[in-house]
């Protein structure tokens, strides 16, 4: 009834996701039919590791033709976006607003829930964070590798680690691989926290995810929307690969430096050690992480969302 000039949309995959699939009255079809600027701002924010093929920009969906503008987190992102078919004309760099939240949390400060303070002041902060899909592939390998790294408070003194699985953990589980269904809420629900081995874990299952960011002292992680928005920290990174910069090719350029990051698969320096060293303070790449964020997005002032919003309005008032 409003045939609104602009309307925003995060999530263009209609049909074609059933994991993240929206309501059919706002697939992007149905929305188009009610404007003439239906803006696509994705809820995640754009890699800096290109895999070669649209696949990495979640455009090779049909959908796509009925978006207008796509707005997009640095310019590596629209060079693949072209390579890749895209229409110039509907990209926008513009940034990703998920790093205002981010940022102006940064500004303000962090709370930390009062039923953690007692386990985490004082302490060496480790923060791990998983994918939907991270015990979709090789799941028992990962329950090996989770065993790992829950372990690291009783590996490295005066320290805690806060588990932050992605909240869609369980549906994929339930889907790919649900004979760990029983696996996964039983480590979740009786033995993290508990007085015995996992005491000194905690798990974050709260909506907001910029928190635990702030508290870490070291995130440990493979690629995903949480490692991108913690680059803006500027702080340590345990990154869950041997390398990265091999993976992170655009147009024949390396976008972030193979030293950025701490490897979980280093084969010169073991895991363990690493860990160890960084909780004592020997950050021995602090110089190669400095405005590393800066190097691959756009807008990181904290007003990206001001930002797409005033250019999306004078797009539309120069149509009128």
């Amino acid at each position: 009834a409003e045939e609104p000039d602009i309307i925003y949309v995060h999530n263009i995959y209609d049909q074609y996701n059933k994991i993240t699939q929206v309501y059919e009255e706002y697939f992007t079809g149905n929305l188009k039919k009610y404007t003439d600027m239906l803006v696509y701002v994705p809820y995640h924010i754009s890699s800096f590791i290109d895999t070669g093929s649209t696949k990495y920009l979640a455009y090779n969906i049909p959908s796509i033709k009925n978006v207008d503008k796509v707005i997009l987190a640095g310019e590596h992102v629209k060079a693949a976006a072209i390579r890749d078919g895209i229409p110039e004309d509907k990209l926008l760099v513009l940034g990703s607003p998920k790093f205002d939240h981010i940022i102006n949390s940064m500004k303000k400060g962090v709370k930390i829930p009062d039923n953690w303070r007692e386990r985490i002041e004082g302490k060496f902060v480790f923060v791990l964070n998983t994918g939907c899909l991270f015990f979709a592939n090789d799941p028992y390998y990962k329950v090996g590798l989770l065993s790992c790294i829950l372990n690291i408070p009783n590996i490295v003194e005066n320290s805690v680690l806060i588990w932050r699985p992605h909240p869609l953990t369980k549906i994929s589980i339930m889907r790919f691989t649900p004979g760990l269904m029983e696996y996964y809420n039983t480590l979740t629900t009786k033995y993290i926290g508990d007085d015995y081995i996992y005491k000194n874990v905690i798990l974050d299952e709260t909506e907001d995810y910029v928190p635990v960011l702030l508290m870490a002292d070291v995130l440990i992680s493979s690629d995903g929307s949480l490692l991108r928005s913690y680059l803006v920290t500027g702080k340590k990174v345990l990154y869950l690969h041997d390398n990265v910069a091999k993976d992170s090719m655009f147009l024949h350029k390396n976008i972030i430096p193979s030293e950025a990051f701490y490897y979980f698969y280093d084969k010169e320096n073991n895991w363990a050690e690493v860990i160890k060293r960084l909780a004592k303070g020997d950050d021995y790449l602090a110089q190669k992480r400095k405005k590393i964020a800066e190097e691959i997005y756009v807008n990181l002032d904290g007003t990206c969302g001001e930002k797409v919003y005033n250019t999306i309005k004078e797009h539309v008032i120069k149509n009128i």
